[in-house]
């Protein structure tokens, strides 16, 4: 990850900044598709999520790291002048496969990562100013993530993923009465005039999904051990 972010501030600023339009791009794009094949992707990713998150959650760290390979590798290419197609690749490729037996330490650095990004971002709008300030916030906020992330893993693991699929799974539903104008066109409406009304829904199943992933790994837990015996 500390890796990753040096090749970053190394790049020339026209090579960084065509990575962040590319992203950009890709971010703005995805919620223009089509509603029947955004709902089809995210209805499903979002059960997943929300229902099997822990259980899924070696693979998650996988796809991350992938996709953090396949972003050095594309910023390693621009800084040596290879090809950007090949180095993503190998760049997926590496990171994918060491993330699996690593995979605690993984999610350690993801959950450090998230943590000293949010204590630098708060640092800015608070107004601290200066980059050996916002280095040292951030660089002890990523430590004690890591480590926090690493000690509860399992709690973490859960809260996030029973988000991330809370916000999958209301996301495709939107994005399904868009077919239905006679429903979607109302609950659209809605939305817009109660802002809030997403955040609510997004937060009660995700409540859901996390009483229902407690009670789902400690049954997993209560059988391994009788197993055992």
């Amino acid at each position: 990850m500390l890796a990753i972010g040096a090749m970053a501030a190394a790049a020339p600023s026209s090579q960084a900044s065509a990575v962040q339009d590319f992203a950009a791009q890709v971010w703005e794009q995805l919620p223009s598709g089509h509603a029947l094949e955004a709902a089809v992707v995210l209805v499903p990713l979002g059960l997943a999520f929300l229902l099997y998150g822990f259980r899924m959650y070696r693979w998650l760290v996988v796809v991350a790291y992938a996709a953090v390979g396949a972003v050095a590798g594309l910023l390693a290419a621009q800084w040596i002048g290879f090809s950007g197609l090949v180095c993503g690749i190998v760049g997926a490729i590496v990171l994918g496969i060491l993330a699996w037996p690593l995979h605690r330490l993984g999610w350690g650095l993801l959950g450090g990562g998230l943590f000293g990004a949010a204590a630098v971002a708060l640092a800015g709008t608070a107004g601290v100013q200066g980059q050996v300030s916002l280095a040292l916030i951030g660089t002890v906020a990523f430590l004690g993530g890591m480590l926090l992330t690493m000690l509860v893993m399992k709690p973490i693991i859960i809260l996030v993923t029973s988000v991330l699929g809370a916000s999958a799974l209301a996301a495709g539903v939107v994005r399904l009465l868009e077919l239905w104008p006679a429903v979607g066109d109302p609950v659209a409406a809605i939305l817009r005039t109660k802002p809030y009304l997403p955040a609510l829904a997004i937060g009660i199943l995700a409540a859901v999904g996390l009483v229902l992933q407690v009670i789902d790994t400690g049954a997993a837990g209560r059988k391994k051990s009788r197993e055992e015996r």
